[in-house]
């Protein structure tokens, strides 16, 4: 009997049913990957579990036996552990006791807030899909790994509270963290952010570890790293992980069971056995639209030779030189540059904390940089710059924390366009607020007057939803209401809305399972054909850098390492940092 398992569990908000009759079982030792597209209920599933889903209507089943996991628990570590399982022993035959310390298993839907605390971080530890709205942007990071351990361990020692800390830095691969404690998380790249995140999961020894996208801010050899870590847990501490991913070779890597979930309905692992197969046959046919999407980049660029980069010495559009950013205890980015033709795409590739995203603010203007930036031959970021950001959009690495939560979806994506049709129009900025309202409210017939087409606006906004494969539903619902994926592709609505010539792209695909993520970067091929676009790609995935790229750019501890032809970058690196970002694609 497995100590943990899911019966027959149904979840629907209002008239819409996200899972039916969905069952899954956890055993120790070992790792259970749930595998589904954006949107399929995967996120919602894992919130069930401990009890922070709001709003929902959840029928069934979520049993756990923790006299079970404490007998595995007690076989790995030893003779100490004995102690602890007579302990339990002695509170199971009180039935007066807490509900988890019972003999035989416990419905955690049936327990109380109070109840689920006791179960939250210690017998079962979650690593969330977003660092960033998940960690709070008050506290150091020092403070909240301390917390962690706290709330369940009150009486630990300073001593040891510190060397415990420590510990789980190192476990996670963030040593340079340790002399960092009092930083903020807005200090930290999105992979430390997300490896912060893995160690306040595992800051009280979980029997149970949920882990809900845990490497999809990380590049391709930190994210091997964390893979080993998991491995590494569940064979010395038997706990039992559920990996929650869209990423077949992460589950090809390290999954004993798998289960495909997909829109309103399931299958249980029993059935995935058999057919494991089938599921490496889907990722050989993502693999082969993988290909697709190379060919139909040289399709595309083929058609119209005189926009080709390789075949034309066309004037920059875009020129960096000694760009640098620096804080008062490092310098994130030092003397770096490169250019950009019109129609070409650079990419630029490195491990987290490498510099990319101060990179990508830096282009935006966002944050103060010295050196030189040039659009269009122009020094930009001047005072007087309006119609330049126009021109140069930029998709952020976290769609959650960059989409206003207070407003929705077709207000967001058609900001921009309010706001740059009212500064032609000479309507006053201090107006947007009212102006926006015109999308939803009976006030559309007054502000048409002010802005003669917004009809046409509406028009945009719904073709670029239907462009980036997003029902038309979705336009009055709020950021919160969306998957991951969905908010990621509404970040990239928001910013093609405005036609730019120029797109910095900050991780645009990390939140897509692999099927979305080439239908995006056809897109975005297929848009670049449109009107002759230039992407600027950041990524820590080497794998959708190429297949977008012209040329790449190799970052790390803030400086470029190698700036090739993509074709030379991956057949011939010749820095060993690149050589072991090519190794592991």
């Amino acid at each position: 009997m497995s100590f943990f398992s899911i019966k027959n569990l149904s979840i629907s908000f209002a008239n819409h049913q996200v899972l039916s009759n969905f069952s899954l079982q956890l055993n120790p030792k070992k790792i259970t990957a749930l595998v589904g597209p954006s949107g399929s209920g995967k996120s919602v599933l894992s919130l069930a579990i401990i009890g922070l889903l709001r709003g929902a209507k959840i029928s069934g089943e979520i049993l756990w036996t923790p006299q079970q996991v404490r007998g595995d628990k007690q076989q790995v570590r030893g003779d100490k552990q004995q102690v602890r399982g007579d302990k339990q022993q002695v509170r199971g035959d009180n039935k007066n006791c807490h509900p988890a310390l019972v003999a035989g298993s416990t419905n955690l839907l049936k327990l109380n807030e109070k109840e689920l605390c006791v179960i939250r971080g210690k017998e079962i530890g979650f690593i969330f899909q977003d660092p960033n709205s998940s960690l709070n942007p008050l506290h150091k990071i020092g403070k909240q790994i301390a917390e962690a351990i706290i709330v369940h361990q009150p009486k630990i020692s300073k001593k040891n509270l510190q060397n415990r800390i420590r510990e789980l830095l190192l476990m996670v691969e963030l040593e340079s963290l340790i002399s960092r404690l009092d930083d903020y998380p807005h200090q930290l790249s999105g992979g430390q952010k997300q490896r912060v995140m893995i160690a306040i999961a595992l800051a009280n020894n979980p029997k149970i570890l949920i882990a809900d996208e845990p490497t999809t801010a990380l590049d391709c050899v930190v994210s091997a790293e964390i893979l080993k870590l998991f491995l590494r847990l569940k064979n010395e501490l038997g706990i039992a992980i559920l990996l929650i991913t869209h990423n077949l070779r992460v589950v090809k890597k390290i999954a004993d069971e798998t289960i495909m979930i997909g829109d309103k309905s399931s299958w249980t692992p029993q059935q995935v056995r058999g057919d494991k197969q089938q599921v490496r046959g889907d990722k050989q046919q993502v693999r082969g639209d993988k290909q697709q999407v190379r060919g139909d980049k040289q399709q595309v660029r083929g058609d119209n030779k005189n926009c080709h980069p390789a075949l034309v010495a066309g004037s920059n559009i875009v020129s960096v030189s000694n760009l640098s950013v620096s804080y008062k205890k490092f310098s994130a980015l030092s003397d770096i540059g490169f250019s950009l033709k019109s129609g070409e795409n650079l990419g630029v590739i490195g491990e987290s904390g490498s510099g990319k995203s101060t990179l990508a603010l830096a282009l935006s203007g966002l944050i103060p940089s010295s050196g030189e930036i040039k659009f269009f031959n122009k020094k930009t970021w001047q005072k007087n710059n309006f119609e330049l950001r126009k021109e140069v959009q930029i998709i952020f690495q976290d769609p959650f924390s960059s989409l206003d939560p207070r407003m929705i979806i077709a207000e967001i994506i058609s900001e921009g366009l309010l706001i740059h049709k009212m500064r032609l129009s000479q309507i006053p900025v201090s107006h947007h607020f009212q102006t926006r309202r015109a999308l939803t409210n009976q006030g559309f017939r007054f502000f048409r007057k002010l802005i003669c087409d917004m009809a046409k606006i509406q028009n945009s906004v719904d073709g670029i939803l239907q462009k980036l494969h997003l029902d038309l539903s979705l336009k009055s619902r709020y950021p919160h209401q969306l998957s991951g994926g969905q908010r990621q592709r509404v970040a990239i609505a928001r910013a093609l809305i405005l036609n730019p010539k120029i797109l910095i792209l900050d991780e645009p695909t990390s939140a897509l399972d692999i099927a979305t993520q080439n239908e995006i970067l056809n897109l975005l091929l297929e848009i670049q054909k449109e009107r002759e676009i230039s992407y600027i790609l950041i990524s820590h995935d080497l794998d959708v850098v190429t297949q977008i790229a012209d040329k790449i750019a190799v970052l790390k501890n803030g400086k470029i390492l190698e700036l090739d032809a993509k074709e030379k970058i991956v057949s011939n690196p010749r820095h060993s940092y690149t050589k072991r970002l090519v190794s592991v694609i």
